[in-house]
């Protein structure tokens, strides 16, 4: 079996379907439901992963590939691009904030306290 579907349960402690301690992906021919097929049933569907392959950098893009809906496969391509630039633009805001908070103890107080609520801000 090269494909697993996705079955949400109760007993998995993971936020989303791409946690590495998800545990709702079941085999093809496997789970709550053996007889499903990948291109026959809609639920979403994945590539098995492979126990001695490197985890891929965009794991998010690789799950949706598969178009449960429509019954056919996504060009991921861009979608992967997409998700590598913004992973690479999260790093940087990471960095832009370890140098903000650095230099912090150079600022007056009130742009300090802005610098926090900058921070904070998420729409």
């Amino acid at each position: 079996m090269k494909y697993q579907y996705y079955y949400k349960t109760n007993d998995c402690k993971a936020l989303h379907a791409t946690d590495a301690e998800c545990i709702c992906w079941h085999d093809e021919g496997t789970g709550p439901f053996p007889g499903h097929r990948i291109g026959v049933h809609t639920c979403h569907w994945r590539d098995k992963p492979e126990a001695n392959k490197m985890v891929s950098d965009t794991p998010r893009t690789d799950a949706a590939i598969w178009n449960s809906q429509d019954r056919s496969w996504m060009d991921g391509t861009l979608c992967r691009q997409i998700e590598r630039e913004l992973n690479e633009a999260n790093k940087r805001i990471k960095r832009m904030e370890a140098a903000g908070d650095a230099m912090e103890v150079y600022c007056d107080a009130i742009a300090a306290h802005n610098w926090n609520k900058a921070k904070e801000y998420n729409p």
